[in-house]
């Protein structure tokens, strides 16, 4: 084992140096350090609070992010509002909360994503503090208001768009006078509520606010809590209280499992986990550095195999199996033995790892010793085989992983084909990625459980954010996944870091020939980034690449590249894409000409974009079309008159309506035209006969008009309307024979057939008198009627029977008998009279 245990409160522990810190001039004792967790970035700020000796560089404030190595990635230059907090989402996002209730998120490599507010009750009362953990983040306002997100959502910047603001929810109202001396988070994901939990101490009390109010612990037996601190998995808390002791519940305080009196003081500058089962606390001023076992039973003195000396300035970065401790000269990592390497390198250990190891040093110094301790193994050859994999991948020393490894093979080979050889195959992947990480000029050394805990994709993304695209294409290649998204963000890269003036074909020809290889690879994405960095040409030669056009031409109308959009929109086929050009081109022309003329060149685009209109019912924009299409077709005119009666208010309508008129006679449609203007001219006289008699005369037909008027009774408008529009006679005495009869007007009726010879005969009188029951009536015009068969089938009709069967006897026709035989088909004497003269006339 390459690092020495060392036994703390029963347990074994180890602590090994990671690196020796690249970085200089760095004083964490008037520093501020924000880690990620999972062998993270390092935000570094001074400590507004600390006197420093000013120079040049120090006049402005900045925020340097740095590897755990030590390793400059970049500076971000702080002339906001003073910082309320400060932390890393799981995604490596660097985010950073001002006084005045907004929040800005930063990439590893200092570039600004998006900003976004915390809300009304943040900006209105100010923020007193935030704390931000991998998932999501809480608030405390200067009022004492906690504001939560329980999770973020995505972080990152994704084409032109900016991720949507998050929401954040008011908790319970703690009814705080002044500030707490502490506070906690419970993460959402540990909480019995599923939403984010605070703990909140007070001079007097302890209380837990969620979601449903506020609950009052009432723990005072201890003292006041001072400085707190949660386990990774929600279930304890751990505090020093002011009467100098460092205690750890449960997280809902209903339980003491460990006290520990201190003989310091001062409360501890951190109290962080080391992984979940034990806390460490450093005290700045005093140089100590304890550990403290949970469950570890009361002490009422410090434990010296728990206390480490440290003559520098440190910083403590807990993580999911142990605890990184950062100095101005290097990173160190505490964390308890894994049962498997405690199990083969514990001193004395007889178990099947252990003697699975100690056969293979045998066998290496050629011992038959060897043969028969594997022998006494056999049983638990395959346990030990795989407890020897996982030491290897817990070992950070390149000799003892190696001496592990083929430990493990020496076993392998004495099992049978039942053994899953892929276990090992797989786990000499993963400790050469590890190996990797570990490398100073990456600086992520992760343990086999945080690459567990984090997966390989999370991994890959931090080497692109931290632009170490070699190593992620690699590891990518390596694991079998794609790696479209690490090329893509290399030739952003690219994009980004070249010069303004740089010709933009160099650029594209070092891309493409990276790309060009690897089918579906978005360049659309790329010349995204060109454009925002003022790079247009190089944005519009990349879309050429661009295989989708669904891609393509969304990002050359964002470019206003709108004649090229159309163009690739028209290319592509696809016609939703094709109308989604022309109503955005539409929608950034401010006149009717502009958009013409941008389609102008384009007439697939526009009878496209005439069918959408007749769909949408758009008419006025599908007239315009067709008016510059063919200033000579009537069609627009058509289009107008469609448009003029989907018009409401009868003025628009009669203006729609001139304006056909006018298409009409510009394009010397005579007939259509004659009509339009006596339909105007007819509108203007209903609505006068409207204002005149009242009633609805507006959109009635001619014939209507006059029906209406003579029902009203002003048969002289009547006639002037019947002689301005030319109305045949025929129709004329139709409409007013209908009109009198629906008035039961029987006099003017009789009157008027009598004017003249009838030129609809006198049918139609009979006609209109037998529908309003008027038999009476009715039998004054048969006589009149002019031919003797219609004769005998109105008078068969009215029911009289005698003159019917005279009139069928004047027409001399067979046909006629039999129609007034069926109409009188009641009458016994008379259908016998009627068979009688049709079997005469066969």
């Amino acid at each position: 084992m390459a690092n020495p245990m060392i036994e703390l409160q029963g347990t074994n522990y180890q602590r090994r140096e990671v690196y020796s810190m690249g970085w200089n001039g760095v004083n964490l004792s008037k520093m501020k350090v924000y880690a990620a967790s999972g062998g993270g970035l390092l935000a570094v700020t001074r400590d507004e609070k600390k006197i420093v000796a000013a120079n040049e560089s120090e006049l402005r404030p900045k925020i340097d992010i740095y590897t755990l190595s030590g390793i400059k990635l970049s500076s971000i230059v702080w002339n906001r509002e003073s910082i309320a907090g400060m932390g890393w989402t799981d995604e490596e996002r660097l985010v950073i909360v001002t006084r005045n209730g907004n929040a800005f998120v930063y990439s590893a490599k200092g570039r600004e994503e998006f900003q976004f507010s915390l809300g009304r009750e943040a900006r209105d009362a100010g923020v007193y503090e935030a704390k931000i953990w991998g998932t999501g983040m809480a608030v405390m306002t200067n009022d004492f208001q906690i504001l939560a997100l329980n999770y973020f959502q995505n972080m990152s910047a994704e084409g032109n768009k900016a991720p949507e603001a998050p929401k954040f929810r008011l908790l319970g109202d703690s009814e705080l006078k002044e500030a707490p001396t502490c506070w906690a988070i419970i993460e959402p994901q540990h909480s019995t509520s599923l939403s984010t939990e605070v703990i909140l101490a007070t001079r007097s009390t302890t209380m837990i606010v969620d979601v449903t109010g506020c609950h009052d612990q009432m723990t005072t037996n201890y003292g006041t809590m001072l400085v707190a601190s949660t386990s990774p998995n929600g279930k304890y808390l751990a505090c020093y209280t002011s009467s100098s002791s460092v205690l750890i519940f449960t997280s809902d305080l209903s339980k003491k499992l460990t006290e520990y009196v201190t003989e310091y003081k001062v409360p501890p500058e951190q109290i962080e986990w080391c992984a979940e089962d034990a806390i460490a606390c450093y005290w700045t001023d005093l140089k100590a550095f304890v550990v403290i076992r949970v469950k570890s039973g009361n002490d009422t003195k410090p434990s010296g195999d728990g206390v480490f000396p440290y003559d520098l300035p440190l910083v403590l970065v807990p993580e999911c199996d142990g605890i990184r401790i950062i100095t101005n000269e290097k990173t160190e990592f505490l964390q308890k033995v894994p049962d498997a390497n405690e199990s083969i390198f514990a001193i004395g250990s007889t178990s099947p790892p252990a003697m699975l190891f100690d056969a293979y040093d045998l066998f290496q110094k050629r011992n038959p010793r060897a043969d028969d301790t594997i022998r006494a193994v056999s049983a638990d050859l395959e346990y030990a085989v795989s407890q020897c994999l996982a030491a290897a991948a817990n070992e950070s020393q390149y000799q003892v992983q190696r001496d592990l490894l083929r430990a493990a093979s020496y076993g392998k080979a004495f099992l049978d084909s039942s053994f899953d050889s892929e276990k090992f195959t797989e786990m000499c992947k993963t400790i050469r990625i590890l190996n990797a990480l570990r490398e100073f000029n990456v600086g992520l050394p992760i343990t086999y459980g945080q690459y567990e805990r984090l997966g390989v994709k999370t991994i890959i993304n931090r080497l692109v954010d931290r632009h170490q695209h070699l190593l992620a294409l690699k590891i990518s290649e390596y694991q079998g996944l794609k790696a479209d998204k690490v090329l893509v963000h290399w030739a952003c890269s690219k994009v980004i870091g070249s010069p303004k003036d740089e010709d933009p074909n160099e650029v594209l020809e070092l891309i493409v020939r990276k790309l060009k290889d690897l089918p579906g690879i978005s360049y659309a994405e790329i010349a995204s980034t060109a454009h925002r960095n003022q790079k247009t040409e190089l944005a519009t030669k990349l879309l050429d690449y661009e295989p989708r056009a669904s891609e393509q031409v969304p990002l050359l109308l964002f470019m206003q590249q709108d004649d090229l959009a159309l163009r690739k929109a028209i290319d592509s086929g696809d016609t939703d894409l094709v109308f989604s050009v022309v109503l955005s081109i539409k929608r950034k022309s401010k006149r009717a000409e502009d958009f013409f003329r941008a389609l102008k060149n384009q007439p697939v685009s526009l009878h496209l974009l005439m069918s959408y209109c007749k769909q949408q019912g758009d008419l006025s924009l599908l007239r315009d079309i067709q008016m510059n299409l063919d200033h000579n077709s009537s069609d627009a005119g058509f289009t107008t008159l469609h448009e003029a009666y989907s018009q409401v208010d009868l003025p628009e309508r009669i203006d729609c309506l001139g304006q056909a008129y006018a298409i009409f006679s510009r394009n010397k449609d005579t007939f259509t035209a004659k009509l339009t203007e006596e339909q105007i001219k007819l509108l203007h006289i209903q609505k006068d006969l409207e204002a005149s008699y009242g009633g609805s005369f507006v959109d009635g037909s001619i014939s209507d008009t006059l029906f209406a008027l003579i029902v009203k009774d002003q048969s002289n408008r009547a006639n002037k309307l019947r002689s301005d529009f030319k109305v045949p006679d025929k129709r004329f005495w139709w409409i007013k024979v209908r009109a009198l009869a629906e008035i039961k007007d029987w006099a003017a009726l009789e009157k008027f057939s009598k004017e003249k010879k009838p030129p609809i005969g006198f049918e139609p009188f009979v006609d209109v008198c037998l529908e309003a029951h008027a038999v009476d009536e009715a039998t004054r015009y048969i006589p009149k009627i002019q031919t003797a068969a219609n004769r005998a089938v109105y008078w068969a009709r009215v029911g009289h029977a005698e003159e019917a069967i005279e009139s069928a006897k004047l027409s001399k026709e067979v046909n006629v008998f039999k129609e007034i035989r069926n109409i009188l088909g009641g009458n016994a004497k008379a259908r016998d009279i009627i068979d009688g003269y049709i079997a005469q006339m066969s």
